[in-house]
């Protein structure tokens, strides 16, 4: 007999533990180990597979049957505006944090644009 785990627990779970993984983040330097980056973005990702999948699951076992299709679009909705959200937040941090020749380097592979 296997060991029942409700997809709330599964989603607290992952929410804690991205939660860590975004505190480690919060204290990366520029000369923080790439390992280190990428065993928090490794534990982040699976975490995030974990918490998604079975919130998205708690969410619709708590609707009634015959509102199915809007709260799955609301869903849906709601978890778009965050992921762009993010991207608009992450974007405008790092225009401002990094210089413009930098940018060009990384993105380009050149310091001027002809």
């Amino acid at each position: 007999m296997g060991l029942a785990i409700g997809s709330k627990n599964i989603a607290t779970i992952g929410i804690i533990i991205l939660e860590v993984a975004i505190s480690i983040y919060l204290t990366l330097r520029l000369n923080s180990s790439l390992y280190t980056a990428m065993i928090v973005s490794t534990m982040a990702s699976f975490w995030a597979l974990m918490f998604f999948p079975a919130n998205n699951s708690a969410v619709m076992r708590s609707a009634h049957q015959r509102s199915y299709g809007s709260i799955s679009g609301l869903l849906r909705t709601l978890g778009d505006i965050g992921i762009r959200g993010s991207f608009m937040v992450a974007i405008s941090v790092a225009s401002v944090s990094v210089p413009r020749s930098v940018a060009f380097e990384v993105f380009i592979g050149t310091i001027n644009i002809p």
